[in-house]
């Protein structure tokens, strides 16, 4: 299956004329998302990839009928949330691998790294919090994830993110002065 190109056509197809845009977006992200994961042993593990695919495929639909890529990724990162959060326990992983994933397939097609990875992260806080899971650790996790899938990119992008991260999402401050040790 071609994420990239399902999620750009059920985008615009669904989207299209549509007056509740963004719970149409995680709905429609979440069902594709959910089909994409069926059958996966690792779900956590495939969430990263699937997640990139999902990013590029939903910025390329969402900016061909004018919807904002602040409200794009948000809606995007928490219906992959909630879609893994239907095959896998591990919210929070799945919620971390979501945001580094996005934050790889933005600077893929060139999309501004920083404002993807400050609105990933909000997606994927509000995705946990919506499933019931452990806000506090997914707002740490997405923090980390965002910031090493754009020390990836380079240590500019690192730092940008970072230093957007702090003070913006209830919480982060005090999660991001907390060294944190890196997770594969």
């Amino acid at each position: 299956m071609n994420i990239i190109e399902t999620l750009k056509n059920t985008i615009i197809g669904t989207l299209r004329g549509t007056k509740e845009i963004g719970v149409e977006l995680e709905n429609t992200v979440k069902d594709v998302i959910i089909g994409a994961l069926r059958g996966v042993k690792d779900v956590v593990g495939e969430v990263t990839s699937i997640a990139k695919d999902a990013i590029i495929g939903t910025l390329k639909g969402t900016k061909e009928i004018g919807i904002a890529t602040s409200d794009a990724v948000s809606g995007t990162v928490s219906g992959i949330v909630k879609a893994a959060s239907e095959t896998t326990s591990d919210v929070v992983g799945a919620a971390k691998n979501a945001v580094r994933g996005t934050v790889a397939g933005a600077n893929e097609i060139g999309t501004d790294v920083v404002e993807v990875a400050y609105n990933a992260v909000r997606g994927a806080v509000q995705g946990v919090k919506e499933v019931g899971g452990d806000v506090t650790a997914a707002t740490k996790a997405t923090a980390e994830g965002a910031i090493e899938a754009a020390e990836g990119i380079g240590a500019g992008a690192g730092n940008a993110v970072k230093n957007a991260l702090k003070g913006v999402i209830d919480g982060t401050v005090d999660i991001l002065k907390t060294p944190f040790k890196k997770q594969q």
